[in-house]
């Protein structure tokens, strides 16, 4: 049976494991700053009580004004903190695996030296990671292509390191077809997030839409990735919600 995770990211991640419970679904929530920043340990353990009966569990990390392989050492500082914090909390609540971005942007880092630089300093804040035993998904954002997740989950080499391939994000801000993306990373997809959007825009739209051919590039997924890719979507709403899950049912892709 295909995995399904629901991630709300509007609403506060109890919500969102109440929510996945009533419809028997995994919940991937999502952390943001100002939430880990209230995140006690009490409420730590209150939400890991309450995601043990859930059909699976993980985290989403921050990533707004995060970036690994920043030539800015405190900058670099800043996100390996961050991402050990998220780690931490990650191992608290048992979660499965957690979803961080790249944030690599070519338009600043696109110059071949600067590139090396970036990749380099990169990998050495996600093999700080290794420690937790946790695998480790990297989400493409405004990625224009997917060369440089080639470059960093090749370079890692390591089962704990994989993609959680973003198609709204893909179609929004790159020119490559999603087909590529798929072909080129296929050996690192675990996890699909799966919404529309306009191009240019990070609109998160349901299902159906008639922005993406979805059904093409699931099928695409499956054919080069196996039936076992986690499917995970990402409304704006509840409602929104309800429209994705019927839309998977009458294409097939649950029961």
């Amino acid at each position: 049976m295909r995995r399904v995770f629901i991630e709300l990211f509007l609403m506060e991640p109890e919500d969102v494991v109440e929510l996945a419970k009533r419809l028997d679904l995994g919940a991937e929530i999502f952390l943001t700053v100002s939430r880990m920043e209230k995140f006690s340990e009490t409420r730590i353990r209150e939400l890991y009580l309450k995601r043990r009966d859930l059909a699976g569990f993980s985290i989403h990390g921050p990533y707004k004004d995060l970036v690994p392989g920043s030539i800015d050492p405190r900058i670099r500082q800043v996100t390996k903190e961050r991402f050990l914090e998220v780690a931490e909390i990650a191992k608290k609540l048992d979660s499965e695996w957690i979803v961080l971005h790249l944030n690599f942007l070519s338009q600043i880092y696109g110059h071949e030296k600067l590139r090396k630089v970036w990749l380099e300093y990169a990998i050495r804040v996600f093999l700080e990671l290794e420690t937790f035993n946790i695998p480790i998904f990297l989400e493409n954002s405004y990625e224009g292509d997917p060369a440089i997740f080639l470059d960093v989950l090749t370079k890692l080499d390591t089962d704990i390191f994989a993609m959680c391939f973003d198609i709204g994000h893909a179609y929004a801000y790159s020119d490559v077809k999603l087909e590529k993306w798929v072909e080129v990373l296929s050996s690192f997809i675990r996890e699909v997030h799966v919404h529309e959007t306009k191009r240019g825009q990070d609109l998160h739209l349901p299902l159906g839409s008639g922005y993406i051919d979805i059904n093409k590039v699931l099928s695409s997924i499956e054919n080069n990735v196996g039936e076992e890719f986690i499917i995970t979507l990402e409304p704006s709403s509840i409602e929104d919600l309800y429209k994705n899950l019927e839309w998977l049912r009458e294409n097939g892709w649950i029961h």
